[in-house]
């Protein structure tokens, strides 16, 4: 008597794959700071829900975020920061509606682009975090403490 095979169905595992890729900008070319352009992209398969984009300048070594959750329609204007650089990438994180990506969820600009100064529009550095306190937050002797009682006069 010999072991039995399995039933010849067509059974299968199926595989199914999300990615996701830029389309623009995605590399050469110029673009001036405070223009507004579109940043494009495509995904594939199932459950994509949205998606982060991020911007660089010194040719993907650093990212910032340019918007967290953007639908996943494949597009968003954005507004170019007036900063100049010849390194420029644009990356595309897609997500699940858990917010997960794989590797194949992202994709950067292939190179570098240029972002040319707009010379009407200031160049501002990134906002310094500051902390606040507010006297009402203190008690009263510690508040009256930082102010001086008295004045010298010459």
């Amino acid at each position: 008597n010999s072991g039995g095979g399995g039933g010849g169905g067509s059974g299968g595992v199926t595989v199914i794959t999300t990615s996701c890729s830029l389309s623009a900008p995605n590399g050469g070319g110029s673009l001036t700071g405070g223009t507004v352009t579109n940043i494009t992209w495509t995904s594939a398969g199932t459950g994509i829900t949205d998606a982060n984009l991020y911007y660089s300048v010194d040719g993907g070594l650093n990212y910032g975020l340019i918007v967290a959750g953007t639908p996943n329609d494949g597009s968003q204007s954005w507004i170019v920061p007036n900063t100049a650089t010849a390194k420029a990438r644009v990356k595309v994180e897609c997500r699940d509606s858990g917010g997960g990506s794989t590797t194949a969820m992202k994709d950067a600009s292939d190179t570098d682009f240029t972002i040319a100064l707009a010379s009407a529009l200031p160049v501002a550095p990134a906002p310094t975090p500051v902390t606040t306190t507010t006297s009402a937050a203190l008690p009263r002797a510690t508040a009256n403490a930082a102010h001086p009682t008295s004045y010298p006069v010459d």
